[in-house]
């Protein structure tokens, strides 16, 4: 099995916790559709990665790497546009890592290119902030055990 890498151009969204609203004596439980164009756009980005790769999906055990690249905060530049020395790589404020990576093995599942989430053994992830306004992510999926240096001894 061979790597698949996808490019995704898009603002990730993290998976919004699960809603509750009361009509009448029902409640309903729902998902709100803030990450709904975040996991279009992985499932687009999916599929045509896969063709193009000539990936077939598996239920084997899968390996997924991540870089998602956020916007960089107009506070992270000087007047000039220039980046500020003090500007950080890593970004560590809202979506939280674990709902972007939700959102993301959502919509590869829903794509049809892995065939259960439950499929992904192993995350190797990161939140950046994108160089100049680039904002999306970059997957890689693979044979779980191509992914991980991890043994049976942790």
């Amino acid at each position: 099995m061979e790597e698949l890498r996808i490019i995704v151009k898009a603002r990730p969204v993290g998976q919004p916790r699960p809603r509750a609203a009361r009509f009448g004596n029902n409640i309903r439980i729902y998902n709100p559709p803030t990450a709904d164009e975040w996991r279009l756009a992985v499932e687009l980005a999916a599929v045509e990665a896969a063709r193009d790769q000539e990936w077939e999906p598996t239920e084997e055990p899968l390996g997924l790497r991540v870089v998602f690249w956020m916007p960089r905060p107009k506070a992270h530049h000087k007047a000039s546009g220039e980046l500020k020395d003090s500007a950080p790589t890593f970004c560590h404020t809202k979506p939280d890592l674990d709902n972007l990576l939700k959102s993301t093995t959502d919509a590869l599942e829903t794509s049809g290119i892995v065939v259960r989430d439950q499929q992904v053994v192993a995350i190797e992830a990161v939140k950046l902030y994108g160089p100049e306004g680039a904002v999306g992510a970059n997957l890689t999926l693979s044979e779980a055990t191509s992914c991980t240096n991890l043994d049976n001894h942790g």
